[in-house]
């Protein structure tokens, strides 16, 4: 990222944090939050500020998407299968949370193929399989 990007994004996330101290139940400043935490690598508190988001709003498909994004990259494939689930319950003709779904099958397909004996591969695969069944 480039000094000039990251303090934007730092500049941002100065913003939305004075956004949230005026209204913190207000779950589009959370989600625009955690999308900015997200954008700069701030996997953990991303995922808190969707987390909080769906505590205000439990049918933003953003927030649920965004949180399994999040959640991927914190290596907690369980949890976020639910979230890309849920994602995909409440906008199931959303291309991009199809294709997303899609690229995560194939990389647990991957990873069975290059090391069969990789036990949470085939659970991760078999959960992400019934979410992309179910919607």
């Amino acid at each position: 990222m480039s000094s000039g990007r990251l303090g934007r994004t730092e500049e941002a996330l100065a913003h939305y944090a004075d956004a949230i101290r005026l209204k913190p139940a207000d779950p589009q400043y959370q989600y625009n939050f955690g999308v900015a935490l997200l954008r700069a690598g701030r996997i953990p508190e991303a995922a808190a500020r969707f987390q909080e988001t769906l505590r205000w709003q439990p049918a933003h498909a953003d927030a649920h998407f965004n949180l399994a994004a999040a959640l991927v990259r914190a290596r907690r494939p369980e949890e976020a299968f639910r979230h890309y689930g849920e994602a995909l319950r409440l906008r199931p003709d959303d291309a991009g949370y199809r294709t997303t779904a899609a690229e995560a099958r194939r990389e647990f397909e991957t990873a069975l193929r290059l090391k069969p004996d990789y036990t949470d591969a085939p659970r991760n695969l078999e959960q992400l399989r019934a979410v992309t069944r179910r919607s």
